[in-house]
């Protein structure tokens, strides 16, 4: 027998370290995916658990990073340093979701393309399948939430188990955008199936809860994946879409001031008041340094994730994502990834109604990260395809134009 060919050998290195990078990301995103519902369902808010689920998944990530020998650019450690001594000045716990979600996407980036979308979209609706499992084995109840306001009375609001509509909401445009958004970038036979019970199984839901923003948020990502082709090769529009960050906080820094308009305040559910109560109690030395948004005496819930980074993460840590963001948006326009501008754009339009960007627990948030951090460092080599790997020694390259 001969001794196999060392281009033999450095195959089946990579064959073998691209499924072991497959089988991780699809362990990691899944124990996520279902950590975040049993939290939102049958375990306490402050329950261990989460917290136990996230190092374990940490830890695994910082070993694949090293085995895989992943290169992170200097950018991205000078990101993730920096929250982390906001985090010692300041006790600021909000940081841990931002440094969590920084380690976690080099990791992700270096799994094949397909397999990671699919372990992205499998997670997802896994976790919407699971809140019906404990729903329908009677382990959760489909509590019926009821509010009034000045215009509205006895609203009727379903949970479907968990703890309140909007955590729902969330999973279940996840769910429906990551489902279509694979099975057409990746041009599947069931592809207008996938989308047409996405939107139909969404609106059920938006009916159901009147959580209006993921349904609003998923129709977005539709139209917008219709019309990319056409308005990113608008300069003013790849504009627009770089600066989305900066422009969605003006929006919500001008909402704030609109805290005593009673006609906007019922149109937004009072996000007005809510956001103008809050920054009212904000420092300008909180803006700087960072101060948490989650445990408030004003608000209990910050509904906006561009106040969220600005006053969770500080002035300076909104301004290096603002600049990663454009650099991203920049590069997927110019490159034609019209699917994947569409879906970044309809996450951060949602982000504008509720505070989930530095909740990674929510599947498409976590791909919303990948897709932005991973095309900020790509260059412009072909993309690896089928069960091939980028080397240890360079950066993720961009795919072809679809």
């Amino acid at each position: 027998m001969t001794a196999p060919r060392g281009a033999d050998l450095l195959n089946k290195r990579s064959l073998l370290s691209a499924r072991a990078m497959s089988a991780w990301a699809n362990v990691a995103l899944i124990l996520i995916a279902v950590n975040a519902v049993l939290i939102q369902t049958i375990v306490t808010e402050d329950s261990p658990l989460k917290t136990i689920v996230r190092v374990a998944v940490l830890g695994i990530t910082i070993v694949v990073l090293t085995l895989h020998r992943t290169v992170i650019p200097i950018w991205l450690f000078y990101f993730a340093s920096a929250s982390g001594i906001l985090m010692a000045l300041t006790l600021n716990t909000d940081h841990l979701s931002l440094i969590f979600v920084l380690l976690l996407v080099p990791a992700l980036w270096s799994a094949p393309e397909r397999s990671l979308d699919a372990a992205a979209a499998r997670a997802s609706v896994l976790s919407l399948a699971l809140v019906f499992v404990l729903l329908f084995a009677g382990i959760t109840t489909n509590t019926i939430l009821v509010s009034s306001t000045e215009f509205v009375t006895d609203r009727e609001r379903f949970t479907f188990g968990t703890n309140g509509v909007p955590f729902f909401m969330n999973i279940a445009y996840g769910a429906a955008a990551l489902a279509i958004f694979y099975s057409f970038k990746w041009q599947l036979r069931s592809r207008w199936v996938v989308a047409i019970a996405g939107v139909g199984l969404t609106y059920y839901f938006f009916t159901q809860t009147n959580g209006r923003g993921g349904f609003l948020a998923l129709l977005l990502f539709c139209a917008l994946a219709v019309v990319m082709p056409f308005l990113a090769k608008l300069t003013l529009f790849r504009l627009i879409l770089a600066a989305q960050p900066v422009l969605y906080l003006g929006a919500a820094l001008w909402i704030a001031g609109q805290r005593n308009n009673l006609q906007l305040n019922e149109f937004l559910s009072y996000r007005p008041r809510l956001y103008g109560d809050f920054m009212a109690t904000i420092q300008p030395r909180e803006i700087v340094l960072s101060t948490t948004v989650k445990q408030t005496d004003v608000v209990a819930t910050v509904d906006n994730s561009y106040l969220h980074l600005l006053v969770g993460g500080g002035i300076i840590l909104f301004a290096i994502f603002s600049v990663v963001f454009a650099s991203s948006m920049m590069k997927m326009s110019r490159r034609g990834l019209y699917l994947e501008l569409a879906f970044v754009a309809s996450a951060m339009a949602y982000a504008m109604s509720e505070s989930i960007l530095l909740r990674i627990e929510n599947i498409f948030i976590i791909y919303t990260w990948y897709l932005i951090l991973r095309h900020a460092v790509s260059n412009d080599r072909p993309r690896a395809t089928s069960w091939e790997t980028t080397s240890s020694t360079s950066l993720p390259a961009l795919p072809a134009a679809r």
